[in-house]
């Protein structure tokens, strides 16, 4: 959420009458200042982490046997020893309540409008994952896939970026097809 702010300048910028959106998305794909995204003023230092557990513990109901996550992590110790356990520890989550809705279901059916940037080498979501919303989805998404490692796309490769800010800001009627990015030979400041 840190980075809203910068998204919608660089929203902002291509909406302008001075120039296409199609024109001015790679020099926005250019990168943000060194230190981005900046912490706003008033802002808990872990807004982030909180944010984080409230999606990830409100969207199912997580097991509560605390001794089921200690077994977990001797196991994964075991298995996993760069990991030490840790992503089966026990988080916030096995205390949250419980989720106020069922899951939404993932289907074909609904309008065309679903864009998913992934990066081929993304730690926290597998191009897997973003592949499987892209088929459980069918015609309604678009997949673009950027050659490059890390959890964001937008400001990070200037070909993703400029094919989203393209159909975010200037046509979000059309949908663009499925799209392979190739590595920026030197990617946008981090």
């Amino acid at each position: 959420t840190a980075a809203f702010p910068v998204l919608a300048g660089y929203w902002q910028e291509l909406a302008g009458p001075a120039r296409a959106a199609t024109e001015a998305a790679p020099a926005a794909a250019a990168g943000p200042a060194p230190g981005w995204p900046p912490t706003p003023a008033g802002v808990p230092g872990d807004n982030r982490q909180a944010v984080e557990y409230a999606v990830q513990c409100g969207d199912a109901a997580w097991p509560r046997d605390v001794r089921r996550y200690a077994d977990a992590v001797r196991a994964d110790r075991g298995r996993f020893p760069d990991d030490a356990g840790r992503s089966a520890n026990i988080t916030p989550c096995a205390f949250w309540r419980s989720p106020v809705a069922p899951p939404v279901r993932i289907t074909a059916s609904g309008p065309r409008n679903v864009l998913i940037l992934q990066n081929r080498r993304d730690p926290a979501t597998p191009w897997a994952s973003g592949h499987g919303a892209r088929l459980a989805l069918g015609g309604r998404a678009a997949l673009i896939t950027a050659d490059a490692g890390g959890h964001e796309v937008i400001g990070r490769n200037r070909c993703a970026t400029a094919i989203a800010l393209r159909y975010l800001v200037a046509d979000s009627t059309r949908l663009p097809g499925d799209h392979s990015c190739p590595a920026d030979p030197s990617p946008p400041a981090a």
